[in-house]
C-alpha cells in the first residue's frame, strides 16, 4: 500500500513539471538551452561523437562541408573555433569534431558512417568533388563495393589522411 502511494505521488509530481529536465540539467552545468538535447523527463542519452585530428581546421571544415555534406553545428561561431582549435559539424543528426589539439584523435583514424544508401551518397560527393584517385589500389576508394560480410561500402580520406567508410547493409 505505502509502495501505490509513493508512486502515485512520484507521478504526479513528474507530470507536472513545467520546465523540461533537460534544461534544468543543462542550465546547472552551464550549457546554454539552445545547445541543450532535448530529453523527456526522467530518461537519459548517450551520443558518441568521434574527434577527428586535423591540421588545418579550415582546410577540413572546407572538405567536410563542400564535399561530405556536413553543416557546422552552430553557424557564426567560426572565430571561436579559430581560437579554441575545435569545429563541431553535422549532418542527418550524426556529429563530428574536428581538433587540431594534440591529445585529440590521431592521424590516420577510420569511422564507420552507415547510411540509406551509398550509391546516392557517392554520386553526391564525387560530384562535389571527391577524388577517387587518393587511393587507387583500394577498390573501395574507387566505388561503392558489395562485401561478403553483407555491407555496400565506399570510402573517403580527408586531407588529413583520415578515413570515413560510407556503409549500408545489403538487402
Amino acid at each position: 500500500m505505502i509502495r501505490r502511494e509513493a508512486l502515485s505521488k512520484a507521478e504526479n509530481r513528474s507530470s507536472k513539471r513545467a520546465l523540461p529536465c533537460y534544461q534544468q540539467r543543462s542550465s546547472r552545468i552551464g550549457i546554454p538551452n539552445q545547445y541543450a538535447v532535448a530529453v523527456p523527463f526522467g530518461e537519459s542519452v548517450m551520443k558518441i561523437v568521434p574527434v577527428i585530428k586535423s591540421r588545418d581546421l579550415e582546410r577540413s571544415v572546407r572538405f567536410y562541408t563542400e564535399v561530405l555534406d556536413f553543416e557546422r553545428k552552430w553557424p557564426g561561431e567560426e572565430d571561436h573555433e579559430k581560437v579554441n582549435g575545435v569545429a563541431h559539424l553535422s549532418r542527418d543528426g550524426a556529429e563530428l569534431l574536428l581538433s587540431r589539439h594534440t591529445g585529440d584523435g590521431v592521424f590516420g583514424s577510420v569511422n564507420r558512417v552507415f547510411v540509406d544508401d551509398v550509391d546516392e551518397r557517392y554520386a553526391t560527393f564525387r560530384a562535389r568533388g571527391l577524388d577517387t584517385m587518393q587511393r587507387p589500389e583500394s577498390p573501395i576508394h574507387t566505388a561503392p563495393v558489395d562485401q561478403t560480410w553483407g555491407i555496400r561500402e565506399f570510402a573517403v580520406t580527408d586531407p588529413d589522411g583520415n578515413g570515413l567508410c560510407f556503409c549500408t547493409p545489403i538487402r
